[in-house]
């Protein structure tokens, strides 16, 4: 009993229904594939717009395509609505949109969202998605709601829903419980099932911010059931809401709303950021207190270094005055570094990409013809890219030059496959500093534009990658066999294998470079860590007669006075490598 107005009256709270961490991780699947429809449709195998497998004739019944859709809000109302009919399914064995009279909830998807409090009002419209999975066996509720999320979107007609970019909201339930239905011959078993319901609704004006805070325990930038952060308070525009058991949260704003400020606070730790929604709904996810995912233009605040983009619309994101970790998205995206010395993350590997750098801008550039390509990327004050097999440091402040003449080559290894990453520079004669400069692109391929007349030193280098051929104990003990005279494991030495042993540079292979290649093997800081070095290509090594006390070779090639365009070709010899070269 509550006292109201001087009156002792009973108040009804509305019932609240808050996801489970395996309904959160659902909808974070569901959201995921909102976000990039043919990535998702990809992940399982199939064209976006292609029939339900073992079922031709049953096609989407309108295009989809590849765009983002709005991320979907979490209604409790709607996950009210949902949780019954998961549960009435059950109860009376049946598994159908249109529920059976009595129907106890309503018989329809609309009905039962009323029945459970939410309101339709304005323009509004609803969906709904069913699925369950059984066994006479013990029934696994975390694998099943994978099954689930993966039947709907292979389902034609379900896919439909899942994209449909008029729904705003949602609900997810789990129900887990005795299921009798018959088999593939009509004879009835009782099973232990896991039934899912789906629903989909867009009611009134509002547009949302939602999201799910959670810690990467398993460091594979998604949400995983067991990750979820409660009691995180997220406010915007005036509202504010707190992050639910599992860690979701989703705040209600006005129509039309575009540009937002969002403070948060972990663990009594403030943070902010702006988005620009454009009135849509957007994800705002934050990860580990200092992470945070948009889907929406974003601009990194207070108490945050790390920031990504999520889906595939083409989207901007700025950091702050920290060194900030920023992760590119799908779309062909804008990235500002702002101050601090900045790192912007690529899913692919290093020749995966092409890279520009002109005039202080970086253009960043996905070959890759899948549903992986990230898209062309523009990137400002940014020191590091970092792939998948390796950072790669910029020198932005060389370019490749304008001039008439063009100085073109490709580098490449003593077994002719392609070097990317590499910075390349030309050094014009009399000058102790490269003028101009770029990065070599996915096939080893690069084109500098040089002025009439000009001379002087061509040369390329890339630091060791994880992609590159490992640098191993073993390589350390062939240095160190050069160094002291005698054959090493794999047989006679040649002229190249002194130059790769010499990795300190000083012109001679002794015990020293042996003990720099151990070190670096064994994961201990070097000064003179393994490296790319590069030399001109027409090179003939086997007339060379280089040894331990005379393991010099000149770097690069020199560029006479140059009137007309000229292609030339380098080697890449990778220091401290042995095994391999």
């Amino acid at each position: 009993m509550t006292p109201l107005h001087g009156r002792n009256c009973e108040v009804t709270m509305p019932p609240i229904k808050e996801p489970t961490a395996n309904e959160q991780f659902f909808l974070e699947m569901l959201n995921r594939a909102r976000l990039d429809p043919a990535a998702e449709a990809a992940r399982f195998g199939i064209g976006l717009n292609d029939p339900t497998p073992g079922n031709p004739d049953d096609t989407p019944s309108v295009v989809l395509t590849p765009d983002a859709k709005q991320p979907l809000a979490y209604n409790s109302l709607v996950g009210l609505a949902a949780e019954g009919h998961s549960q009435d399914m059950l109860d009376r064995d049946y598994f159908a949109h249109e529920a059976p009279a009595p129907a106890p909830n309503g018989t329809t998807p609309g009905d039962r969202m009323e029945s459970a409090g939410y309101t339709f009002t304005g323009s509004w419209t609803w969906g709904e998605n069913i699925a369950w999975s059984g066994t006479t066996g013990e029934i696994d509720l975390d694998a099943s709601i994978l099954s689930h999320h993966e039947g709907l979107f292979k389902s034609a007609g379900h896919r439909v829903n899942i994209l449909n970019d008029a729904f705003r909201e949602t609900g997810v339930s789990q129900v887990a419980g005795e299921f009798t239905a018959p088999d593939s011959e009509g004879v009835e078993h009782d099973y232990n099932a896991s039934m899912l319901t789906n629903k989909f609704a867009t009611s009134g004006s509002d547009i949302f911010l939602t999201g799910v805070v959670h810690d990467d325990l398993d460091g594979d930038l998604f949400y995983s059931p067991g990750e979820g952060r409660a009691g995180v308070s997220v406010s915007a525009s005036g509202g504010a809401t707190t992050s639910a058991t599992a860690g979701g949260y989703a705040l209600a704003l006005a129509e039309g709303t575009t540009r937002v400020e969002v403070t948060f606070d972990w663990d009594g730790t403030p943070g902010t950021a702006t988005l620009d929604m454009g009135g849509r709904n957007a994800k705002f996810d934050i990860v580990g207190g200092t992470r945070l995912m948009s889907s929406a233009d974003l601009e990194l605040g207070a108490g945050v270094v790390e920031a990504g983009l999520l889906g595939v619309e083409d989207l901007s994101l700025t950091g702050n005055e920290f060194d900030n970790l920023l992760i590119a998205g799908r779309g062909n995206n804008t990235i500002d570094g702002g101050s601090g010395d900045d790192i912007v993350q690529f899913a692919g590997l290093l020749a995966d990409y092409e890279i520009t750098v002109e005039a202080g801008t970086i253009t960043v550039t996905d070959t890759r013809e899948d549903h992986l390509n990230e898209g062309v990327n523009t990137l400002m004050n940014v020191a590091t890219l970092r792939f998948a097999d390796g950072d790669h440091v910029l020198e932005p402040s060389l370019d490749p030059g304008d001039g008439p003449v063009l100085l073109s080559g490709v580098l490449s290894d003593l077994a002719g496959d392609a070097i990317a990453g590499a910075e390349v520079t030309f050094t014009p004669e009399g000058e102790t500093a490269p003028a101009l400069g770029m990065t070599s692109d996915g096939a080893g391929a690069f084109a500098l534009g040089l002025e009439e007349g000009a001379s002087g030193q061509l040369d390329a280098q890339r630091d060791h990658g994880s992609g590159d051929p490992a640098i191993a104990s073993g390589d350390a003990l062939d240095v160190l066999r050069l160094a002291v005279g005698l054959e090493p494991s794999f047989g006679p030495a040649q002229s190249a294998h002194f130059v790769a042993a010499d990795i300190n540079e000083n012109g001679a292979v002794t015990p020293n470079d042996a003990l720099e290649v151990l070190r670096h093997a064994v994961g201990l800081a070097s000064d003179h860590a393994p490296k790319w070095v590069f030399f001109d290509a027409a090179t003939d090594w086997a007339a060379l007669t280089l040894d331990a006390d005379n393991a010099a070779l000149p770097r690069g090639m020199e560029i006479a006075s140059l009137d007309s365009d000229l292609e030339v070709e380098m080697t890449g010899i990778l220091l401290g490598n042995m095994a391999t070269l």
